[in-house]
C-alpha cells in the first residue's frame, strides 16, 4: 500500500474499494451453494489472483465442514444481490435467484 494511502486510511480517511470479488463453492450436480467468500481490495491495496481467492475459499469451507468435492465460480460482485438465496446454473455458470 502506498504510504500516502496508508496514512489516509489510518487517520480515518476513506479508502475506496477498487474491486469486490465473490467465490462460490457449489455442488456440481445440483448447483447448491455450499460456501461464499468475498474479497474486497481497497485503493492502494494489491488485488489477489483468482487462484488465491479460490484456495482461500476452500480453506474456509474445510475448516467449517471438512473436505468436499465442489466446483468454484469466481464472479465480480457488481450487480449481485447477495442478500437473496441463489443456486448456480451449472450449464451456464452463473447465479440464479431462488424463491423461498
Amino acid at each position: 500500500m502506498d504510504p500516502k494511502d496508508l496514512a489516509q486510511f489510518m487517520s480515518g480517511g476513506t479508502a475506496r474499494p477498487v474491486s469486490h470479488k465473490v467465490c462460490v463453492l457449489y455442488e456440481p450436480d445440483s448447483g447448491r451453494i455450499r460456501h461464499i467468500h468475498q474479497v474486497v481490495t481497497l485503493q492502494g491495496g494489491t488485488e489477489s489472483p483468482e487462484s488465491d481467492i479460490e484456495q482461500s475459499t476452500r480453506k474456509h469451507l474445510v475448516r467449517r465442514d471438512g473436505e468436499a468435492e465442489l466446483h468454484a465460480l469466481l464472479l465480480d460482485a457488481a450487480g449481485l444481490n447477495l442478500a437473496r438465496k441463489h443456486r448456480v446454473d451449472t450449464k451456464r455458470k452463473h447465479l440464479v435467484p431462488i424463491d423461498d
